[in-house]
């Protein structure tokens, strides 16, 4: 486990929260794994974040004094999705397990968020590493996959681990 993470909402004023999560959306190996289209300059993220509605949030991942990365929760009627997506400097140091279990932490405290939804995600087939990680969570898929190659995993709440 990377020491020093941290979950950080972003704060669309913040040149840096800006900057980096348009670095991670763009980064190629990154990208493939969205389920977007990454924005395709920088202007293009710039209004991207602007139109955001209360319904969607981003927290950024914080590794000591480095943004790393981001989570994000989409709240709609019945469901609240999760994505998340690591710098891969950041991969394969506990640091996407580590931000996973401090997102649903912090969602343990927020009804406002959860109550009446379902947890769920979307991860592209090719992803092994983020299945592997969503599974040790609890996070779980009947095995179909959707017209974008990615599976539907979800996961009981109120959670039953923390």
């Amino acid at each position: 486990m990377q020491p020093g993470t941290s979950l950080v909402a972003l704060d669309r004023d913040n040149p840096s929260h800006v900057a980096t999560l348009y670095a991670v959306r763009t980064h190629g190996e990154v990208a493939c794994f969205l389920r977007g289209a990454p924005p395709a300059s920088f202007a293009d993220h710039q209004r991207y974040l602007q139109r955001l509605g209360p319904q969607k949030s981003f927290y950024l991942v914080q590794v000591g004094e480095a943004l790393a990365g981001y989570c994000q929760l989409t709240a709609s009627e019945g469901a609240l999705e999760i994505g998340m997506a690591l710098h891969p400097d950041y991969c394969n140091r506990g640091v996407g397990s580590e931000a996973l279990a401090q997102l649903l932490q912090l969602l343990q405290g927020r009804d406002d968020l959860t109550r009446g939804r379902s947890l769920l995600l979307f991860v592209k087939k090719e992803n092994a590493r983020a299945i592997a990680l969503y599974r040790k969570y609890g996070f779980s898929s009947d095995g179909d996959l959707n017209d974008d190659g990615e599976y539907r995993m979800q996961r009981p709440w109120p959670d039953p681990i923390l």
